[in-house]
């Protein structure tokens, strides 16, 4: 794990009958596990609370510690978990890196990093909306944490910027999820949007488990066309091409 140190239970949830499983998967990563009682000291930079009553929520709330909740609807819950049998160490990472504002990384490749977008990055290369700091900071708190997936950045590993954006979204035309991409004008007819897209492709199959994903460009657009064609024939998820495109944008 990268941030999460520690992971703090209501007491009761020690006596779940499935929940050593999620304690083995924390104690392989080197998570500290430890119950409410045992008065552990708590860090709001590496610890994740899950709590099944009101007053541990308002513990978690007052130190400012991230939490998810179990079958318990509160305020300020990354998420309500139903079960524990999907519930895994990674998950908790991510539950706390939402909380704290650290963007969650979608995929790498040889040389792009796929990441979400945070308030803080640079954004001169967006000349619309994605240049608005503020629009991301809504997107980031409703997009991300709503769903999971969006439009993410893209960055140039060796350089370290931002040289574009693809992600995922609901589409707007077709029943399910649509690819969308830019690549920042000096960074094109490099591959990069074909090294990002077909990450991202993994991703929606691999993690998303989305069986299918449209691609919706105008059949003017040459490169466009060639790069969903290059998609569809390598990637394991069903890609469908649509040369409808209007000027609707996501």
């Amino acid at each position: 794990m990268k941030y999460l140190k520690r992971v703090i239970f209501d007491d009761g949830l020690i006596r779940e009958e499935y929940f050593d499983e999620l304690l083995k998967d924390l104690r392989s990563e080197r998570v500290e596990a430890d119950r409410v009682s045992d008065g552990t000291t708590a860090e709001p930079s590496d610890t994740l609370f899950i709590c099944m009553n009101k007053s541990t929520c308002d513990t978690a709330r007052h130190n400012g510690i991230a939490f998810i909740t179990y079958r318990l609807d509160e305020k300020g819950s990354q998420c309500i978990v139903e079960g524990f049998d999907e519930l895994t160490a990674d998950f908790c990472e991510k539950m706390l890196m939402r909380q704290t504002g650290r963007p969650w990384v979608i995929a790498q490749t040889d040389r792009l990093l796929i990441r979400e977008f945070c308030a803080d990055d640079e954004l001169g290369i967006f000349s619309d909306r994605w240049g608005d700091r503020e629009y991301i900071r809504r997107y980031v708190d409703c997009q991300y944490r709503l769903f999971g997936y969006g439009i993410w950045a893209v960055i140039k590993k060796d350089e370290d910027v931002i040289i574009g954006k693809a992600g995922l979204f609901n589409s707007e035309i077709h029943d399910g999820l649509e690819l969308g991409y830019e690549i920042a004008e000096g960074y094109r007819r490099q591959g990069f949007a074909y090294e990002a897209c077909s990450a991202i492709c993994g991703y929606a199959g691999g993690v998303l488990e989305a069986g299918r994903v449209f691609i919706t460009t105008s059949s003017s657009n040459i490169a466009s066309v060639r790069l969903a064609g290059k998609l569809k024939k390598a990637e394991n998820v069903d890609i469908v091409i649509s040369l409808d495109y209007t000027n609707r944008r996501k």
